[in-house]
């Protein structure tokens, strides 16, 4: 008896379908008929993995394959729990599960059942074909939708979120924290179930997406913030973090280290948001924030580490060990990150930032008179200010930080020598400033006789934290173009 009755085009090019025709008139399905099924979908399964159906069928060579056992004439309800029986133990016993991944004849392995008759069947045990598709197409390229939830996730908080103050921010966070948690729990318990009772194919690329979309938004919502200041300067160690968070989906895929890997993210997404949170409840920035955040980070993962052993004991500790000594490093590569002043003094955030000829406050507003610069200053090239020998610059910038936050807010100034190729600082101007303002605190700062070349200003918090950075430099000779008035809310 043939193995695959024929094959069939899939839903997607890189999808092969092998039909196994079982068919005949039944009054009742017998033991012995029921067995000898069981032994040939173990028998095509096997014979997929060790590359015989690829010998037969060379079209079918390394692409995802839907085994299809068509049925008809059959009592639905007997074939139905057989083919579900075997199909989940494939799926889940460790040896196929193994084979599968590693297997150069097929790139995946999906199950189908096609019954005779029963309408209601279908739907319980594989939804209609358009949800099919989707949820195939999501197993599939699931590594990938992953980065692009992240990445979706930016812009959508990018639009949405407002103040780090504003209770809705909050909101939002914790939301995409508890459903995060939910998932993450409801995953591990229904992984921590005999091989018989493991969760589908569908259902864990569900609980798998909802998973790294929470965390997605969460991650990217952080980013957000960081962002808001006016350069990479000031946020590229968050920036190497979610890097790092793209590349491990890409290439962790087993479920134990993908579930060790949500549980780091999920930690790290903990202690990203108790380093926003606890600034704006007690009003004070420094190190005692801070190390509070980390020790209240560290108490909720704990808890959620013992809820999940109660969930599942014996999956829990496969991975403990793994996720305990990654917390303790991703904890202590953030406090290394602050100590070292790599960090900037979350939350506070540059809301805008200029070098101008002139800044004058009037009434509620700043006027300032600005040099037109060419276009590829927008893509990063430095602007260039011409002055006269005995003319002034001015630093303007705006500093956002939460209601009843008050701080210090220094520039530095800093002229590049060229003979030594290093950055030589030239003046330092500390500022008072008061949270709320929703565009930020504003304040100037003046530098007298500038000389030729490359300059930078370093805005920081008081304890020398980046915030953000202007750089432009200096020419001694009269503009080329009229100066512009231009008013600064």
């Amino acid at each position: 008896m043939t193995l695959v009755d024929s094959i069939a085009k899939g839903r997607t090019p890189d999808e092969c379908v092998l039909i196994l025709a079982e068919m005949g008139s039944w009054k009742a399905v017998g033991e012995e008929r029921l067995t000898q099924m069981r032994v040939r979908l173990y028998a095509c399964v096997d014979a997929i993995l060790d590359g015989e159906i690829a010998l037969e069928f060379p079209e079918t060579r390394g692409k995802r394959l839907v085994l299809r056992l068509d049925c008809q004439g059959m009592p639905s309800a007997n074939v139905a729990a057989l083919f579900k029986t075997v199909s989940d133990s494939i799926a889940h016993i460790p040896r196929y599960k193994a084979a599968i991944e590693n297997s150069p004849f097929a790139s995946g392995l999906d199950f189908e059942l096609r019954p005779d008759g029963v309408r209601s069947m279908r739907a319980v045990y594989f939804p209609a074909e358009p949800i099919k598709t989707v949820i195939a197409f999501a197993h599939h390229y699931e590594r990938h939708l992953s980065a692009l939830s992240m990445i979706g996730g930016y812009a959508f908080d990018s639009y949405s979120f407002g103040r780090i103050d504003h209770a809705t921010t909050h909101i939002v966070f914790l939301a995409y924290l508890a459903v995060a948690g939910l998932a993450i729990a409801v995953s591990h318990r229904l992984e921590s179930r005999p091989p018989e009772r493991q969760p589908s194919e569908r259902t864990r690329t569900i609980l798998t997406a909802v998973t790294q979309f929470a965390l997605g938004c969460l991650l990217s919502g952080f980013c957000v913030f960081y962002l808001r200041s006016a350069s990479l300067w000031a946020s590229w160690p968050y920036l190497l973090i979610l890097a790092g968070i793209f590349i491990g989906n890409e290439f962790f895929k087993k479920y134990t280290t993908r579930f060790t890997l949500s549980l780091l993210l999920y930690f790290f997404a903990i202690l990203s948001y108790a380093i926003f949170l606890v600034p704006v409840v007690i009003a004070m920035i420094g190190t005692l924030p801070f190390i509070v955040s980390g020790v209240l980070a560290l108490v909720l993962f704990l808890f959620f580490s013992d809820l999940l052993r109660w969930l599942g004991p014996a999956r829990w500790r496969q991975v403990r060990l793994y996720v305990y000594v990654g917390v303790l490093v991703i904890a202590g590569v953030v406090n290394l990150f602050y100590f070292l002043k790599i960090l900037p003094p979350l939350p506070l955030a540059l809301a805008d930032a200029g070098i101008y000829h002139s800044v004058k406050k009037v009434g509620q507003v700043y006027q300032v008179m600005e040099e037109p610069q060419p276009w590829t200053t927008f893509w990063g090239e430095r602007p260039v200010l011409h002055l006269l020998p005995n003319e002034k610059l001015y630093l303007y910038a705006s500093v956002f930080a939460p209601g009843r936050l008050g701080t210090t807010i220094v520039h530095h100034w800093e002229w590049f020598d060229p003979t030594s190729r290093r950055w030589v600082p030239q003046s330092r101007v500390a500022f008072a400033i008061h949270g709320g303002r929703n565009a930020g605190y504003r304040a100037y700062s003046i530098k007298s006789k500038p000389r030729a070349g490359d300059w930078r200003v370093n805005i920081t918090a008081g304890d020398d934290r980046p915030i953000g950075r202007v750089r432009f430099a200096v020419a001694l000779e009269p503009p080329s173009q009229p100066l512009q008035q231009k008013v600064l809310n």
